[in-house]
C-alpha cells in the first residue's frame, strides 16, 4: 500500500478545515464532515446507476488511468481493485485520500509539486 504525501497544511475557515494550498479561491472544506458527505454522495450515485463502478471501462484500454479531481479517491480505489494490472494515478487539490491504498495506485496533490516560473 502506498499513499499521499503526509505533509498537509491546515486552514480553518468558519470552524471548518480547508485544504491549505496557496490557491485560496478554492475554499471548499476537506474536513471529516465533507469527507462523509463525499462518501454518501458516491454511495447514492452508485445506487442510482445500479452499478458497482463509476465509469465504464472498455475491453481494450491503456494500462494507465488518470483521475483528475479524484476527491477522496473512492472511484480510483475501486477501479484499482477491479483492475489490478492497471496503474491508477489520482490528482486532487486536497490531499484527503486514505493512506492505505492498492499498490497499483498513487495520489498526488499540488502541494507535492513545486510550481516553476
Amino acid at each position: 500500500m502506498s499513499g499521499v504525501s503526509p505533509t498537509r497544511i491546515i486552514i480553518q475557515e468558519h470552524g471548518r478545515i480547508c485544504q491549505g494550498q496557496e490557491i485560496k479561491s478554492y475554499m471548499i472544506p476537506c474536513d471529516k464532515m465533507e469527507q462523509d458527505h463525499l462518501n454518501f454522495f458516491h454511495a447514492v450515485f452508485m445506487a442510482a446507476l445500479h452499478s458497482t463502478q463509476l465509469i465504464h471501462v472498455p475491453d481494450t484500454f491503456n494500462d494507465r488511468f488518470l483521475d483528475l479531481g479524484c476527491g477522496m479517491g473512492i472511484g480510483a480505489i475501486e477501479l484499482a481493485n477491479a483492475y489490478p494490472d492497471t496503474y491508477i494515478f489520482g490528482v486532487d487539490i486536497s490531499a484527503i485520500q486514505p493512506l492505505s491504498i492498492p499498490l497499483n495506485s498513487v495520489f498526488r496533490a499540488p502541494s507535492d509539486y513545486k510550481v516553476l516560473g
